[in-house]
């Protein structure tokens, strides 16, 4: 089986170790800044919409006061019923036109009384001059929506005024609105002054709102009902009650909320005007979010992968220098393995390779005063093992010449113990006879019989009877001693002889270690014998 590299397990290591962390790390940073974008898109395009929407409610603001300086002149309060009434109308005329120059979009004014007179005045720009026109016809006005909406009608935010709806001018074919105000004089409703105002301003206003890079603005009425459409609105059509929560939202003065729109989430904001109780409807889909989104993702990834490679160059590098010095040092143990053990790791640095190294070296050191210890000790146990060879063998030399010694010394006693054995047969059968002679002796020379002799022969016989009894008994006694004496010297001739065999058997012993010692010591000479020690 194939072994695996330090380089590589280690580059895996360092792998592993960028890798995962990056990872986890870019995805936490996708998620994070996936929710930070959406609480930015939210909040940016709330804030966005909240100031158009103030913007949108300072326009209806300025109209609303154009029509409220209008109320307080007096040619229009009392048009039919103080001064010249052509001179009223003319006053009136001078009235409108100059707030009509003065409201971006304006097309015509009205005054419109109750008794059935109305004044309409306009304006139009001759080489560079503005030439204003009026006319006064006698009409009944009370019933356009315009004038029965503003009587009676409530301060909003600031204004009077009433707005109608979009709606097309029959003069022009234009999509206007009508901006109303009543006008009062001493507290009684005598008329109704009205601005037409084209509602392309208005239009142009609303399409030009902004939201992010993706966002647009939708204008509704309080039902629903799109005024002011977006060629980038693809998820609202004609009415904001197809919206799934407009049940919820639709009386809510300010919306800001995520709706799933054909099959994306979509963060719609709404704001309520005050003045004509419109909806400034901001929509902003999860486009935006995925573009910026993609950006950071591609910048995370790009980052993520630059960090990998340099990753993989430092684990290159670190690896290679790392195995360079494992290398080195594994070619210094393979020597010494051969046994070689005078060579040193040079290393330059100062880390833990060198710290190691530093104790190789010692080590090798070590072991080179440890083998000359061994082979020294070799030596004398080789000229040690030769001379207790030398010693065992005279000492063995001389343990046959005493065992052959005592084996003499012992068949000698032997032999000797035999002979006064026999010779203590013969003494025995000496007394005998000589017992027996003394018998016949005395026999022959009982009473009655004569000796020949002078002297007694019985005495004489006796005398030397007994002498020859006690010599014979001390000699007894003495062969027995020496019999005795034998025996133990021949016992203590076989102890001797065991004894003997006994050392004879541990020389044998002692000759066998011996030659294992000189075995060994060959033995641990040859194995010290290729060792190349430091000098």
């Amino acid at each position: 089986m194939r072994k695996k590299g330090i380089v590589i397990k280690l580059i895996s290591c360092f792998l592993v170790a960028i890798i995962v962390p990056l990872t986890f790390l870019s995805i936490m940073s996708i998620q994070k800044s996936h929710s930070v974008l959406t609480d930015n898109m939210q909040l940016t395009s709330f804030q966005t919409l909240k100031e158009s929407k103030n913007s949108f409610e300072l326009y209806l603001k300025n109209l609303g006061q154009q029509l409220n300086i209008l109320t307080r002149k007096n040619e229009l309060k009392h048009m039919e019923d103080s001064g010249s009434l052509e001179d009223n109308v003319t006053a009136i005329e001078d009235s409108i036109v100059a707030a009509l120059k003065t409201t971006e979009g304006a097309l015509r004014g009205y005054y419109a009384t109750n008794s059935g007179k109305v004044v309409t005045a306009w304006y139009t720009v001759e080489n560079g001059k503005n030439i204003p026109h009026h006319t006064l016809e006698n009409d009944d006005y009370t019933d356009k929506p315009w004038f029965k909406n503003a009587i009676g009608s409530s301060y909003r935010s600031g204004v009077y005024a009433i707005f109608t709806e979009p709606y097309i001018d029959p003069t022009t074919n234009r999509l206007i609105i009508t901006v109303s105000q009543e006008v009062k004089a001493n507290k009684e409703q005598v008329g109704c002054v009205a601005i037409d105002i084209s509602f392309d301003e208005i239009k142009k206003f609303v399409q030009n709102i902004n939201l992010l890079n993706t966002g647009y603005v939708l204008l509704a009425n309080a039902d629903g009902t799109i005024l002011v459409d977006n060629n980038r609105n693809t998820f609202i059509k004609s009415s904001l009650t197809t919206l799934p929560n407009w049940n919820d939202i639709k009386d809510q003065n300010q919306v800001n909320t995520q709706i799933n729109l054909n099959g994306q989430t979509v963060n719609v904001v709404i704001f309520n005007d005050e003045i004509t109780n419109w909806k400034l409807v901001g929509v902003v889909s999860e486009k935006e979010i995925s573009d910026s989104l993609n950006t950071i993702v591609y910048f995370t990834l790009g980052t993520a992968l630059i960090g990998i490679i340099l990753g993989i160059i430092i684990a290159i590098a670190v690896t290679t220098m790392i195995k360079r010095k494992l290398n080195y040092m594994n070619k210094a143990v393979s020597d010494v393995a051969k046994g070689d053990l005078s060579k040193n790791i040079q290393l330059i640095g100062n880390d833990e390779f060198t710290d190691l190294a530093n104790n190789f070296n010692k080590m090798i050191t070590s072991v080179s005063i440890l083998i000359r210890n061994v082979d020294s000790a070799s030596h004398a146990l080789l000229k040690s093992s030769d001379e207790i060879a030398t010693i065992s063998s005279e000492t063995s030399d001389s343990t046959k010449n005493v065992f052959a010694a005592i084996s003499d010394v012992a068949h000698s006693t032997t032999n000797q113990a035999h002979r006064i054995q026999e010779a203590s047969i013969h003494v025995d059968n000496l007394g005998s006879i000589l017992a027996e002679t003394n018998a016949y002796i005395n026999k022959q020379l009982s009473p009655g019989t004569q000796d020949p002799l002078d002297t007694d022969p019985s005495s004489v016989f006796n005398d030397i009877f007994t002498r020859a009894t006690a010599s014979t008994n001390i000699a007894i006694t003495k062969v027995e001693n020496i019999a005795a004496d034998s025996e133990e010297v021949a016992a203590a001739a076989e102890e001797v002889s065991d004894l003997t065999k006994n050392v004879n058997q541990s020389l044998i012993k002692l000759d066998e270690h011996t030659e294992e010692l000189k075995y060994m010591a060959k033995d641990l000479k040859a194995a010290l014998s290729h060792f190349k020690l430091k000098e």
